[in-house]
């Protein structure tokens, strides 16, 4: 390929000549985001060889870790959620120590799960010109809102009960 006006030669392949700062920063950050995806590919089978040994998992048990990657990112996202949302209600009408022993990490796990895809799958929701505005001012409202829930949930549980505190979490969207 021969170099013309439109093109320069970096580290032997062609590259426009004319590149904004804008478009230079999105390259950078689009690398950066596939080297630590690959991290994360890297790590996941470190880990995942650990698990295998430790927990004494069987190969389709440690499929089954990899498994919802196979369903697409919205199906496995929205398990997730759906997961949440019965366990954590659940893990707060129960009264029982060996419940609540195993019901907590399951609860806590699918409960984060919501954090994992918020910012990938609701920022597809908005034009490019005003996606990072919409989702900073989303995030700020949930940060305003969580600094409250701690009083809220706590005067509710103290006048009713836990469980009358989760009935007023939002349903997954």
């Amino acid at each position: 390929m021969t170099s013309d006006a439109t093109t320069r030669r970096v580290f032997g392949l062609e590259w426009p000549a004319q590149v904004t700062t804008a478009e230079r920063r999105s390259l950078i950050a689009g690398g950066l985001g596939w080297m630590l995806d690959a991290m994360d590919v890297m790590l996941y089978s470190m880990v995942l060889a650990e698990l295998v040994v430790s927990l004494g998992m069987s190969k389709p048990q440690a499929g089954l870790l990899n498994s919802l990657t196979k369903f697409g990112r919205r199906k496995s996202y929205v398990f997730y959620l759906v997961m949440a949302a019965i366990l954590v209600p659940v893990f707060g009408m129960t009264r029982s120590l060996t419940t609540l022993l195993i019901l907590g990490p399951l609860a806590g796990f699918f409960g984060t799960g919501y954090f994992s895809g918020f910012a990938a799958i609701a920022s597809e929701l908005f034009p490019t010109e005003i996606r990072a505005s919409v989702m900073g001012l989303t995030y700020n409202i949930g940060r305003g809102f969580s600094a409250i829930a701690p009083f809220v949930v706590g005067a509710i549980a103290k006048e009713h009960s836990f469980f009358a505190a989760f009935l007023l979490l939002p349903p997954p969207s």
